[in-house]
């Protein structure tokens, strides 16, 4: 697989969590990684530095890396999140903090339940991370779904995954790992999910969402707010961005005005973590229809709709821009 080019804002934050991690600092000696790349220096744009990184990253088990990636990223040990998990009422109410909560700290990644006869998916959409880092983070957010799910099958024994499917290739490092054991494993399909089957219906019954869950719950939205008070300007910016519909993106005056800020004052701190409104929404509409085509089977017109344009012949303009081919060519070559 080709080394992809990773702007300073997604390595900065991998320098973050590996900075955590004692066994990459003894790789370094006494320096940290910091040392080694710090977050203004321009070795960010030199490809012997990146790849340094990755090879790093790579001789990492998934396990430990799950682990460490844990700790800063994803928000999956805080008090909100452990509180919902322990008095939700149902797997459903389970399968909703989890969807809702686990990737509050991870840039670009959505986790959306959908519901079956007899089984939930969890349908993980990556519109950030590339290439190399796109299977490093979609391997830490299974691991970390599989953890999770494995606190709740104490709760609900009627719960089981069924399968894991991947959108990149099979390597032994993915295949072999003991975290996968059990588990069906499907890779190079259209989207990334987790289909979980349930043997009875019967936890389901349980509706009533108890008060010490209802106030796990304001506590999870008051860390989530806080958590972004403090976040990169990109991950602000991006949050606001995928909160809205497709068709409803706001301008940049108007994420600048939620922000307390100016446009201008926006603009800059953006180009300081080497992006640009611009180019978060353009990233954002482009993944967005791929959910949609591939993971949602929406209709070429839908999509197009759904995304705002009022002429699907400007939507399909702007997809080939994209992906270089057409929508209904990206179906075809996705679907082999």
């Amino acid at each position: 697989m080709a080394r992809s080019h990773i702007p300073v804002v997604k390595v900065s934050h991998l320098i973050e969590l590996l900075e955590r991690h004692t066994g990459a600092k003894s790789a370094f000696g006494s320096r940290t990684l910091e040392d080694v790349y710090p977050t203004d220096s321009a070795l960010f744009d030199d490809v012997k530095a990146r790849q340094q990184l990755l090879t790093l990253i790579n001789e990492m088990p998934l396990s430990e890396l799950g682990q460490l990636l844990t700790q800063k990223v994803l928000n999956a040990e805080h008090e909100g999140f452990d509180n919902a998990l322990q008095h939700c009422q149902s797997i459903e109410q389970g399968l909703y903090v989890i969807s809702q909560y686990l990737t509050v700290k991870l840039l670009g990644i959505e986790i959306t339940l959908v519901k079956r006869t007899n089984e939930y998916r969890l349908l993980i959409d990556d519109f950030y991370w590339q290439q190399d880092f796109h299977q490093l983070v979609i391997q830490v957010v299974v691991s970390m779904l599989i953890r999770h799910l494995h606190t709740l099958t104490e709760k609900f024994p009627e719960l089981s995954i069924k399968y894991i499917a991947f959108d990149f290739e099979k390597t032994s490092k993915n295949q072999n790992d003991k975290l996968y054991k059990g588990v069906d494993l499907y890779f190079e399909q259209t989207f990334c999910a987790m289909n979980i089957h349930i043997s009875s219906r019967r936890s389901n019954t349980r509706k009533i969402k108890s008060e010490r869950f209802l106030q796990a719950i304001e506590l999870c939205e008051f860390e989530k707010r806080a958590y972004l008070e403090t976040a990169l300007t990109t991950q602000k910016v991006w949050h606001l961005i995928s909160q809205s519909s497709g068709a409803s993106i706001p301008s940049l005056n108007e994420i600048a005005h939620l922000l307390n800020t100016s446009s201008r004052t926006l603009h800059r701190e953006l180009l300081k973590e080497q992006t640009s409104f611009s180019a978060l929404v353009n990233n954002f509409q482009a993944s967005k229809s791929k959910q949609l085509l591939l993971s949602y089977q929406y209709s070429v017109q839908e999509v197009g709709q759904l995304l705002g344009y009022s002429d699907v012949a400007n939507f399909r303009r702007a997809f080939k821009r994209w992906y270089k081919c057409s929508p209904i060519e990206f179906i075809r070559l996705r679907s082999k």
